[in-house]
């Protein structure tokens, strides 16, 4: 089958919804084991280590629900290490590391969070006072670093940073897709992937695919999104078209990636959510990602957003949602299992990336 038509849609980054699509024969899905025109689905919490209440839900949700079976935590963040000796007494549990080159609250200041290295060592990746170690606020001031080179320092601070004896990261995945704002950067997001031998979490991505919703275009806010989109997935496409065709990307890949729609109360969120699984989810492996946090006093402070946290958490706590799934036909999935299915596949074995494989 032609590049085009395997081409997966990028979603979820800065507001992205995946459009109706058609059902296609050959996915990721396919290649990896599952039969044809199989909806696998991949329920990841994001954004562990954040809130001390955020960390609660979403261990409630790993516990809880067979349905969510995938997380990513944020090293640099104040409740990151709570969350690590979590998960190290719960090993069984698919955690990837959220790599995070923004902190973007800004208020209260004790809640934002500077690099895992030190900060003399990756200056350019730090807002502009002298007197606040902190991490640039948004991906624009992270793009005008133009700072490779750190940014690599940093990510792989992160990543050791997350690893403990007999333990480490399923997958890697970025906080904000700031990893994407610059091909470079981006470069090393795949590189940590190659060398480590741990998938980061990526798509293929064409511009005709990309799409918004029209609530998102009406708004000015959607307007600059979808400029900064349009060359952010210029950049990473041609990154990705040389990986694939100069190195090759040795893991698996995502056919689709979203976030839960925005909606205006938690009843639309539902109704929004389950519509879109009826009718617009399509063959292949879809990652949809989420913010599950408990209301408390940090959340509401740092964030005018933190209603829609609480409905993450909500949503997947919901016995209607869990009903639904029943009757839906859909695999759910893990980073653990799909790059156990990328091992075990006998043309992929000879990688030289790849750790020995650990198949059942």
């Amino acid at each position: 089958m032609s590049q085009h038509a395997r081409a997966p849609v990028l979603l979820g980054l800065l507001g992205v919804v995946l459009p109706p699509a058609a059902l296609r024969a050959d996915t990721w899905a396919e290649q990896l084991g599952f039969p044809p025109d199989t909806k696998v689905l991949i329920l990841h919490a994001d954004d562990a280590g954040m809130f001390s209440d955020g960390n609660q839900a979403i261990q409630d949700l790993l516990v809880g629900n067979p349905n969510v079976q995938s997380a990513s935590a944020m090293p640099p963040c104040k409740y990151f290490l709570p969350f690590r000796d979590w998960w190290q007494n719960n090993p069984q549990f698919d955690v990837g590391i959220h790599l995070t080159l923004n902190s973007e609250w800004k208020e209260p200041q004790a809640l934002r969070w500077g690099p895992v290295r030190p900060a003399a060592q990756v200056p350019k990746l730090l807002v502009d006072y002298p007197w606040d170690p902190t991490l640039k606020k948004d991906h624009v001031g992270t793009w005008l670093a133009n700072a490779p080179g750190q940014v690599w320092l940093e990510i792989g601070a992160q990543y050791l940073e997350g690893l403990t004896p007999g333990l480490g990261p399923s997958h890697f995945d970025s906080h904000m897709g700031t990893v994407w704002v610059r091909g470079s950067y981006y470069r090393n997001y795949l590189a940590l992937g190659r060398v480590t031998g741990i998938p980061s979490v990526t798509v293929r991505t064409r511009m005709r695919n990309v799409h918004f919703s029209a609530k998102s275009i009406l708004e000015p806010k959607g307007v600059f999104q979808k400029i900064l989109v349009y060359f952010l997935a210029r950049s990473v496409r041609n990154v990705q078209r040389d990986d694939e065709n100069d190195h090759g990307w040795p893991l698996p890949r995502l056919d689709y990636y979203c976030r839960i729609p925005t909606r205006d109360s938690y009843a639309e969120v539902k109704a929004g959510f389950k519509e879109f699984v009826e009718d617009k989810l399509p063959a292949g492996i879809t990652q949809f990602f989420f913010h599950p946090n408990y209301e408390e006093t940090e959340l509401k402070q740092s964030t005018n957003d933190w209603q829609r946290r609480t409905w993450d958490a909500e949503l997947f706590e919901d016995q209607e949602i869990k009903d639904f799934f029943t009757n839906q036909g859909i695999l759910f999935s893990n980073w653990t299992d799909i790059k156990c299915r990328w091992e075990c596949n006998p043309n992929n074995c000879a990688s030289p990336w790849l750790q020995p494989a650990r198949c059942p």
